[in-house]
């Protein structure tokens, strides 16, 4: 997995890390106005959204606590490739790691033009860790 990658090879005692998740927004949110959906189901849908985003953010920051890493999670919504290069800004970072996973074609595609920018864009070294497909 990519995140021992990271601690076997770049991670030292002395680093924060900020873990920097990007959640998307979903269909319900970027859909054609109108359609069948009444307001109740649409607030049920984001309330079970919210609820998993929560849970997600809690396994971070359990992450950074079970591997004694001192740093915090930051959860911040819009286009990925610009908000990594923007925290990495505002937050003066050394470096920044992005793991990917081997999927679809579409998703190699988003992943890449998402990697391809933030590659290209940041003022830091950036490394790519790949998922073991075992």
């Amino acid at each position: 997995m990519h995140h021992s990658r990271y601690l076997e090879n770049l991670h030292r005692p002395n680093y924060y890390v900020i873990l920097l998740h990007c959640p998307r927004q979903h269909s319900f949110i970027q859909g054609p106005l109108g359609g069948t959906a009444n307001t109740e189901s649409i607030q049920a849908a984001i309330a079970k959204e919210e609820t998993k985003e929560k849970a997600f953010l809690e396994t971070l920051s359990k992450k950074l606590r079970d591997y004694k890493i001192g740093g915090k999670v930051k959860s911040v919504s819009g286009k990925a490739e610009e908000i990594i290069v923007k925290v990495a800004k505002d937050e003066n970072v050394s470096f920044i790691v992005i793991g990917c996973r081997g999927k679809s074609k579409v998703r190699r595609t988003l992943m890449g033009s998402v990697t391809d920018y933030v590659i290209h864009h940041s003022h830091v070294p950036v490394f790519l860790c790949r998922h073991d497909r075992s």
